[in-house]
C-alpha cells in the first residue's frame, strides 16, 4: 500500500510487527493492506 510505504520511507520506520488501530475502517481496506505488510491491524466501524 502506497500510504504505508511512504510513511515508512519518510519516518525511517519499518511497520512489520507493529500494531495499528484503524477507527472508521469501513470495509477494512487499510487493515487488509497493512496485514499484507506484516502489520497486526485492528479495525472498528460502527
Amino acid at each position: 500500500m502506497e500510504f504505508i510505504e511512504s510513511v515508512e520511507k519518510e519516518a525511517g520506520f519499518d511497520f512489520r510487527g507493529a500494531r495499528v488501530l484503524d477507527i472508521g475502517c469501513a470495509y477494512g481496506g487499510f487493515c487488509i493492506e497493512a496485514a499484507k505488510k506484516g502489520v497486526t491491524a485492528y479495525g472498528i466501524d460502527i
